[in-house]
């Protein structure tokens, strides 16, 4: 675990976006609504580990009520209320909601309404809020190696034992995409690259096309580890592990 946050955030393209399609009042609304309850923000990329610490992250905190929430989330109860499933939703809507939607998370946010928020643009959120006098935000990026990445999406959708048999077998360069990762990965073992050879392109452009999306939409990369607070590693590590690094990097900055 080390601490981060050093780096330039262009907060300001942030709120520009949000008062151009909610109103120039739309950053004061947020800072009207300020609380002093502690929210940790996290992200990462694929398979670093996300949905699995978040819960527990928020167990520590607050216990087995604490409210965990996340953009995907939103996105489902917004398609829920429009009364559609997420994938018709999500192609009815017009380009100005993935604003609406981070409007909708920064307000979360800034009210308290969330102990644990997980979302692509969590950092820079964060240090939007902060810089208008948010306080007790923590922003928290997980990351993986290539290997552990790869060899955690196979656990999950072949299984461990599949896991155990290419993890015996595969060396991958550090600097290797997942995308080239998994490749590796799969061609390891017949099994798993029936499983998951055919949905390797599709999995190994998603963070980039996240990633561009930020870019092109607020002048920001959400893969940046200068935008957070503290940024953890989670190889080689459980959850538990992760989770009180989490905890104590958490409570460490809340003391200052």
């Amino acid at each position: 675990m080390n601490g981060a946050g050093s780096g330039k955030t262009n907060a300001t393209s942030l709120e520009r976006q949000m008062q151009r399609v909610r109103g120039a009042r739309a950053v004061d609304e947020l800072v009207a609504g300020f609380s002093t309850t502690p929210v940790v923000l996290i992200a990462g990329q694929q398979c670093t580990g996300k949905g699995t610490v978040a819960p527990l992250v928020g167990k520590a905190l607050a216990g087995e009520g604490a409210r965990i929430k996340g953009t995907g989330k939103l996105m489902r109860e917004a398609a829920q209320q429009a009364g559609k499933d997420v994938e018709t939703f999500v192609k009815s809507v017009k380009p100005d909601f993935d604003v609406e939607l981070d409007f909708r998370a920064a307000k979360l946010v800034a009210e308290g309404g969330v102990d644990v928020f997980e979302s692509r643009l969590a950092g820079h959120l964060g240090r939007m809020l902060q810089a208008k006098g948010r306080e007790n935000l923590v922003s928290v990026y997980l990351t993986a190696s290539p290997r552990e990445q790869a060899l955690r999406y196979i656990q999950r959708e072949v299984g461990p034992e599949a896991r155990a048999r290419v993890e015996q077998h595969i060396i991958i360069p550090k600097t290797a995409s997942l995308e080239e990762a998994l490749t590796l990965a799969a061609s390891a073992d017949t099994a798993v690259k029936a499983k998951v050879g055919p949905l390797i392109d599709e999995v190994g452009a998603r963070d980039e096309v996240d990633r561009k999306r930020l870019l092109s939409l607020y002048g920001v990369d959400y893969q940046d580890p200068s935008a957070f607070d503290v940024v953890v590693s989670t190889d080689g590590k459980t959850p538990q592990q992760v989770t009180a690094e989490v905890i104590a990097a958490v409570k460490a900055r809340n003391r200052k």
